[in-house]
C-alpha cells in the first residue's frame, strides 16, 4: 500500500462520530491493494486493562470500524 495510507482498526462505544469511549490499535493495521479502490487489512484492537481501559462502567454496546485514509494526494 502507499505509505500515504493511513489505516487502523478501533472500537467506539456511544456514536462513532462523537463516542464515549474509543479503543485502538497500538500500531496501524497492514494493508494490501485488492484493487484501485479497496484494501485488504489486518489489524488488532489492543486492550490494556491495567492503563484503565474496559472498567465496570464500559459496560454497553460498541462499534467497531477500520478507516483508510489516503493522505498522498493532499
Amino acid at each position: 500500500m502507499n505509505s500515504g495510507v493511513h489505516q487502523g482498526p478501533f472500537l467506539c462505544k456511544g456514536s462513532c462520530d462523537a463516542p464515549v469511549d474509543l479503543l485502538l490499535g497500538d500500531y496501524a493495521a497492514t494493508c494490501t491493494a485488492a484493487s484501485s479502490t479497496t484494501a485488504d487489512c489486518s489489524g488488532r484492537i489492543d486492550v490494556h486493562p491495567a492503563y484503565g481501559e474496559l472498567i465496570n462502567s464500559d459496560v454497553g454496546t460498541w462499534k467497531g470500524g477500520a478507516p483508510a485514509l489516503d493522505t498522498s494526494s493532499t
